[in-house]
Formats: structure tokens, sequence, C-alpha cells
């Protein structure tokens, strides 16, 4: 079997490895799923958002010269408002077996 970084998603019931050049196997333990329509968990990124921001501009394949912070903040401001947060990120959080 070929080791490359990332999840290796196995038929269900089995555990998930993550495996690449430099670890071992291992099981995983906790699973978030990003972009999910049942969230279960939510992470407040208010200190972050600007960093986040940043960050997608350096995707410039992706992003282009397009001004995105207001639309990176209107979307984490959906997920934070029942919350409490000023910005948040919605996850699913799994934990394995």
């Amino acid at each position: 079997m070929t080791t490359t970084p990332g999840a290796l998603l196995p038929p269900g019931g089995q555990r998930i490895l993550v495996m690449n050049e430099t670890t071992t196997a291992h099981r995983v333990r906790e699973i978030y799923f990003f972009a999910t329509d049942e969230p279960n968990h939510w992470v407040d990124i208010t200190d972050y958002i600007d960093k986040k921001v940043q960050a997608l501009h350096c995707h410039a394949s992706q992003v282009g010269n397009r001004d995105i912070a207001e639309q990176v903040h209107q979307r984490a401001r959906l997920p934070a408002v029942e919350h409490g947060y000023a910005f948040a990120e919605a996850f699913h959080h799994l934990v394995m077996r």
C-alpha cells in the first residue's frame, strides 16, 4: 500500500487511519466535519477572523483579486449568533469508538 498524506476512508464500520511519510499508522479518535448540515460543535473564531481572511487570500488561484473579507465575515456570523460569538465556525464532531 502506498502511503499518502490525508485520511483514508475505509468502508463503514472500520477505523480511519491517517498516514504520511513521517508518521506511523494510528487510530483517529475524533473527526470534525466542516460545511455540515448537522453541526453539533461550534468554535469561536472571533480573534482569528482577520487571519482567516489573510490566509484565504494566499489561495490566489481560487480567490483572485476579489476582496472576500465581507463574504467571510457574513458566513462566520451565521453560526455565531445563536452561541453568543461575533464569528464562529460550525462542525459535526464525531467521536470514534
